[in-house]
């Protein structure tokens, strides 16, 4: 049965790499209400070589796992489907939800999508929100970056990039008169880079506007971050 409340999407970067951290408690009892039912987590990730999507969970059969390859058909992207997702996602869920979540599943996209069709697909996931499924975009940072050359994600740059976005998105609703017309691809940035991609997928997941968290762990620590954004409503 489909959950009475909506969980939050989220926007996650964290290092590769790193080990397995334990905290007090886990993140998303500390983000929604007592009693809140997450059966799932997906994690949408960016590293797939092929075109299209890869699709990574247990079991392959299920009908959650096939129900997404649908609905990533349906947007017209070429699905592969594997068997399970990478160790190190079972140790970021493990992080997020306590007790162990029924299903983890990987949604990695391909590279050539470009930050446009990762805000439509996270569009046309946004509804699984309400049917208990926690949706993270993860941004994982390569393990031999320089931290001097990241731009962390408390820096203003990002919150005043999405603030940009929702002012375009508000001004084409505005002139087309409606909400499916307001998102006009082709005026829209297109860098390719992984953490604009992924936030752009967030943006979707969130119903385009601005994120109402901006939460973190150990934020001066390269080693362990785990910081990002929440859109709750």
């Amino acid at each position: 049965m489909a959950s009475t409340r909506t969980l939050p999407a989220l926007f996650l970067s964290c290092r590769d790499g790193r080990p397995a951290v334990s905290r007090p408690a886990p993140l998303i009892s500390r983000l929604v209400e007592p009693g809140t039912a997450v059966e799932a987590v997906v994690f949408i990730t960016m590293d797939h070589a092929e075109p299209g999507a890869r699709l990574s969970g247990g079991p392959a059969g299920s009908e959650r796992l096939q129900s997404l390859a649908r609905l990533l058909a349906g947007q017209g992207l070429v699905v592969q489907i594997e068997r399970l997702p990478g160790p190190a996602l079972a140790d970021v869920a493990a992080e997020l939800c306590e007790p162990t979540l029924d299903e983890c599943i990987e949604l990695c996209l391909s590279r050539d999508l470009g930050a446009r069709r990762c805000r439509q697909i996270g569009q046309a996931l946004s509804t699984w929100r309400e049917d208990n499924v926690l949706l993270v975009c993860l941004d994982r940072v390569r393990d031999e970056a320089r931290a001097d050359g990241l731009r962390p994600l408390h820096d203003p740059y990002w919150r005043g990039l999405m603030s940009h976005w929702v002012e375009q998105q508000q001004w084409r609703q505005a002139m087309s008169g409606s909400a499916e017309l307001a998102f006009d691809p082709s005026q829209d940035e297109d860098d390719g880079t992984d953490t604009l991609c992924l936030l752009q997928a967030a943006f979707g997941l969130g119903g385009q506007h601005m994120p109402e968290r901006l939460f973190g762990f150990d934020l001066d620590d390269t080693c362990l971050a785990l910081s990002g954004y929440g859109w709750m409503n």
